[in-house]
């Protein structure tokens, strides 16, 4: 029998894995926690310290971390390092600020009328000061900065620390201030001539237009629940030359303003990117011109003149709009998707053609005419388009709201009469269609418990009626 408290099997083996192997188990964790790692071995002591990735995340500075629940061996090792860190804080000011990195004034606190919430900033703004203090890895592949920025005085702390990371060339920088308004971080000017970034993630601030852009290396920009002037992105498109994806959620502009993702150069075919992420922004229309554009996904309120030109490239596209909203200065809104003719992938809600509906019985509805023009626009289905996705199948409009019993079952069918018509138009023109897929969500104004019989009603109704002739299988999900 083998001796189980023998060396061979109290052996460390994760301990002994070469260091890119343990600085990648060290990139899953926050910061804090690769610290607390220093208790495994004296091999893991100092190895954070090296780490090419730092994630500080606000969740894991709460004033109850290290509650009675912690392990005591480490709140041991984050005494002992908390330690080291003050004492190379001190070394740095009797230098008198001189060096790579500033620490700043210590006693340069929020005071906040909730003291759990002051104790919780004082934590985290300390421990990262004190942990860059600390590190000493000449370059920075990854920093992650995720807190709540309540007082604009934090901005002294977070424009040190973008500095720290700059200063060592880091590849991706990601900086998400959690709800901050009325507060907003002021995203500093000097950022947007940082020619090492590759990637860069701004969430919860204010962006001003610089005088310049100038992100020669930047291939992904994601940009969320942000402010900024009508300018700022096509200053951002020309300041990178390289960007491959751009993501918009939830940004918001100082009037209204129509959006446009196109080149500035008289080449368009200079413009390099390949996915184009809209999502519940407030711009009052959008005009995309890419043509190495690949995959394009646009979603929330529809508004304005939307209008695709030039999309060669583009292999799957993803329309999911909630609502039509006029405007006096824009009218009805208008889309075209006759640029869609050599996506694959094509994903449409029934606001998209509800919108050519509409726009057409303005001038006087010709039931023929419609379904020519629609051919027309649709001219990936001959032989391209291989996967259709429908969402949004009955809408959730609340005029029904006051009706019960079979009066709400005969609207919704009468409601869903031209969206079946659209069905087979599709699987009638599509000639190397593979798959279609039906999501029809319970819509607001019908009850839970109505729901599961209204359902099987219209599915009866759509398979009815779509006749499913053409072999190609067509799938309803109920949600």
């Amino acid at each position: 029998m083998e001796d189980f408290g023998s060396e061979s099997f109290s052996e460390d083996r994760i301990s002994s894995l070469p260091d890119c192997l343990l600085h990648h188990i060290l990139s899953l964790l926050d910061t804090k926690e690769a610290v607390c790692t220093g208790i495994l071995s004296s091999r893991w002591k100092n190895l954070w310290k090296s780490s090419l990735i730092l994630n500080f995340h606000h969740q894991h500075y709460s004033s109850n971390t290290n509650s009675s629940n912690d392990d005591d061996d480490i709140n041991e090792e984050q005494e002992e390092g908390d330690s080291e860190i003050e004492s190379k804080e001190d070394d740095n000011d009797s230098e008198n600020e001189e060096g790579d990195y500033k620490i700043g004034n210590e006693n340069f606190f929020y005071e906040s009328e909730n003291e759990e919430e002051a104790e919780e900033e004082r934590n985290f703004i300390s421990f990262v000061k004190r942990s860059l203090a600390l590190h000493n890895s000449p370059v920075i592949q990854k920093f992650r900065l995720s807190f709540k920025y309540s007082d604009r005085r934090f901005g002294f702390y977070v424009n040190d620390w973008i500095l720290f990371a700059i200063e060592r060339n880091v590849k991706e920088l990601s900086l998400d201030f959690l709800h901050s308004s009325p507060h907003d971080y002021e995203v500093p000017s000097w950022l947007f001539n940082c020619h090492k970034l590759v990637s860069l993630k701004l969430k919860e601030c204010s962006i001003q237009t610089p005088k310049s852009v100038s992100f020669s290396s930047l291939t992904t920009l994601f940009i969320s629940d942000t402010e900024f002037d009508e300018c700022m992105i096509q200053d951002i498109l020309v300041g990178c030359p390289l960007l491959e994806e751009l993501v918009l959620v939830r940004c918001y502009f100082e009037q209204d303003y129509e959006l446009f993702i196109c080149s500035s150069s008289p080449d368009p075919s200079k413009m390099m990117l390949k996915r184009l992420t809209i999502e519940k922004c407030d711009n009052s229309g959008l005009n995309v011109e890419a043509p190495k554009l690949e995959i394009m996904k646009i979603s929330g309120s529809l508004m304005g003149k939307y209008s695709f030109n030039n999309l060669v490239s583009l292999k799957e596209a993803q329309l999911d709009f909630d609502s039509i909203e006029k405007d006096n200065n824009f009218g009805f809104p208008s889309l075209s998707v006759a640029e869609f003719h050599n996506a694959t992938v094509l994903k449409l809600c029934s606001v998209c053609i509800q919108t050519e509906e509409e726009s057409q019985m303005l001038h006087g509805f010709n039931e023929r005419e419609y379904w020519d023009k629609l051919a027309n626009q649709f001219t990936c289905l001959t032989c391209t388009l291989k996967t259709i996705e429908i969402t949004g199948y009955i809408g959730q409009e609340t005029e029904l709201s006051d009706d019960s019993g079979n009066n709400i079952v005969t609207k919704v069918l009468q409601k869903i009469d031209n969206k079946i018509k659209f069905v087979r138009f599709l699987l009638r023109n599509a000639k190397v269609l593979e798959k279609m897929t039906i999501h029809i969500d319970k819509p607001h104004f019908v009850e839970e418990e109505e729901w599961p019989e209204l359902a099987q009603k219209v599915a009866q109704d759509v398979e009815g009626k779509i006749k499913l002739s053409s072999g190609i299988p067509v799938e309803l999900l109920f949600m």
